[in-house]
């Protein structure tokens, strides 16, 4: 026994708990437009996560088991972090879309206005990378007093989501 145990266990309880509220407003995200001619425009799609399922191989046994686990709820984190800030941003899209839809601009001031709020979603979208993601976790845990001495590393976060992402 190293004396960690106790903050391993709590480690992983904070990290299932942020899981559980990540897929809380995950799941509670709209699924479908109101006007179904919207279906296909970027704010909807990218309010999709378009993550297929696929099968998951198992960890290597040659990590220990409570670090497997710590690994397993700390990248489920980090995806549904993604996933949430993804539909976020896509939300913001949808509002102000319908704001500008229901102004009295001419039509050359709305087409501009949606081609300029396309461009902030597709920035917006793009800002929400692994490494963005990792460190805004990072800074959230260290500002909570967070036990993190054992937290994986981006690119063992990154191998346990592409290991997971392979047909």
């Amino acid at each position: 026994m190293d004396g960690l145990n106790q903050l391993r266990q709590m480690r992983v309880a904070e990290l299932l708990e942020d899981f559980r509220v990540l897929q809380y407003h995950i799941a509670h995200a709209p699924q479908d437009p109101t006007e179904m001619v919207d279906y296909y425009t970027e704010g909807w799609i990218a309010l999709q996560p378009g993550v297929a399922r696929r099968s998951r191989k198992r960890q290597s046994c040659s990590i220990p088991a409570a670090l497997r686990v710590h690994l397993d709820a700390f990248s489920r984190r980090h995806v549904g972090q993604k996933i949430h800030l993804r539909q976020a941003a896509a939300m913001r899209w949808i509002e102000y879309r319908a704001r500008i839809l229901e102004g009295d601009a001419t039509l050359a001031a709305t087409q501009h206005a949606l081609a300029m709020l396309d461009q902030q979603l597709r920035a917006d979208l793009d800002a929400l990378t692994d490494e963005a993601i990792y460190m805004q976790l990072n800074s959230h845990d260290t500002s909570l007093n967070r036990w993190t001495g054992e937290d994986p590393s981006l690119r063992r976060v990154k191998a346990w989501i592409e290991s997971r992402s392979r047909v």
